[in-house]
């Protein structure tokens, strides 16, 4: 994971590895993320998604996501050969500004 997405959650990166990222998905965008990781493992292009994250339940913040399939690790198990680099970009400041925008 990017250092955007270590400083935005807020966690040690040693501690983000080690979790799912969707438990930083907000709960109303988890299955789209599920949607796309699916695609992102389907396809070798790059994929984009925004989303909302959290750092705690009163912690929010949006976020663009970006996704690449990387080459599968044939010396990995099975079940963890495909792998998928995902890139975090705080969006925050540019959707508050949308939506400033769209309120007039």
């Amino acid at each position: 994971m990017n250092t955007t997405a270590v400083h935005q959650i807020g966690a040690e990166e040693s501690v983000l590895l080690r979790t799912s990222f969707q438990t930083y998905v907000t709960e109303a965008d988890k299955e789209r993320f599920h949607t796309y990781l699916e695609e992102a493992f389907a396809h070798p292009t790059r994929r984009l998604e925004g989303l909302c994250l959290e750092k705690s339940p009163d912690t929010r913040f949006y976020a663009r996501i970006e996704s690449t399939r990387l080459p599968d690790n044939s010396e990995a198990p099975p079940e963890s050969r495909q792998r998928v680099r995902l890139t975090v970009c705080d969006m925050t400041e540019l959707r508050n500004a949308q939506d400033m925008l769209l309120r007039r």
